[in-house]
């Protein structure tokens, strides 16, 4: 499975100088990540995007301070944490995972 971040993404599109969207994976950056209780575990620092079938494989999740990131079930990418979207529970203003 071929996947890239979003930032790379939008450059790699930028470069090619065809029109697109991006104003979702944009406005999502930077918003507050939680688990299931509320907790703050972060805030999303980007999305990684299957080139196949362009859905969101990824989130790479920046931890909180108070978050030891090595603790958390999923691994780390690039200094962040890589949730997989199935564990999302909803994108809001917040983004809900399930667990």
């Amino acid at each position: 499975m071929s996947t890239e971040t979003v930032k790379s993404f939008l450059c790699r599109r930028i470069a090619k100088a065809k029109p697109m969207t991006s104003s979702f994976g944009q406005e999502m950056l930077g918003r507050v990540v939680q688990d299931k209780k509320g907790k703050e575990l972060g805030k999303l620092a980007d999305l990684v995007i299957d080139v196949a079938n362009g859905e969101i494989s990824e989130l790479l999740i920046r931890c909180a301070e108070h978050i030891d990131a090595s603790r958390l079930p999923f691994p780390l990418k690039d200094g962040s944490v890589a949730i997989p979207s199935t564990e999302v529970s909803s994108f809001g203003h917040v983004i809900m995972l399930k667990i």
